[in-house]
C-alpha cells in the first residue's frame, strides 16, 4: 500500500485515518496518521467546549480504522466488512488537542484464519505514546451486499 491509499467503509465524515504511511505483511503492520482539527463533523468541538479534546471512544474508533488497512489488504478479505467486537487493555495515557497530528499503528493476529482477531495498537505523537489497546473484531459478508 502506498502513502495515502485509505480504504474505509465508513462515509467522510467519520474517517479517523487521513493516510496510510506503511504497511508489512510479516508480521501484519500498518501505520497511518489522522489529524484532529477539534471541528470534526462528530461535534468534538462539544466535547469540553473552549478547550475540545479528542474524546477517548474516537481514539479506539481511529486505531479500529486503522488496523482495518491491513487486515483487508490479505487476499480474499478486500470486500469483506470487519465488525468492531470490543477493546481490551486501553489506556489513554495523554490528551490530544486540535490540530495533534497523531501516528496509528497496529499490528493484527489472526485467532480464526480469515474470520475473527485482534490488533495491538497504539497512537503517539512527538514520540510519545498517547493511547494504547487491544481492538477486537469479526469478519463480515462482502461490504457491497446488504
Amino acid at each position: 500500500m502506498k502513502n495515502t491509499d485509505v480504504k474505509l467503509p465508513h462515509g467522510p465524515g467519520f474517517q479517523l485515518v487521513d493516510a496510510v504511511i506503511s504497511t508489512e505483511t510479516s508480521p501484519d503492520t500498518v501505520i497511518g496518521s489522522y489529524t484532529f482539527t477539534g471541528e470534526e463533523e462528530w461535534r468534538a468541538t462539544d466535547h469540553f467546549p473552549g478547550k475540545p479534546i479528542m474524546p477517548g471512544v474516537m481514539m479506539i474508533e481511529a486505531m479500529a480504522q486503522n488496523a482495518i488497512q491491513i487486515a483487508q489488504s490479505k487476499p480474499g478479505l478486500e470486500d469483506k466488512l470487519f465488525i468492531f467486537q470490543g477493546a481490551d487493555k486501553v489506556k489513554f495515557l495523554s490528551q490530544v488537542t486540535p490540530y495533534t497530528t497523531l501516528t496509528l499503528s497496529a499490528t493484527i493476529f489472526w485467532t480464526e484464519e480469515n474470520r475473527r482477531g485482534f490488533a495491538n495498537c497504539m497512537i503517539v505523537h512527538d514520540h510519545r505514546a498517547i493511547a494504547e489497546a487491544t481492538i477486537h473484531f469479526v469478519v463480515m459478508k462482502d461490504r457491497t451486499k446488504r
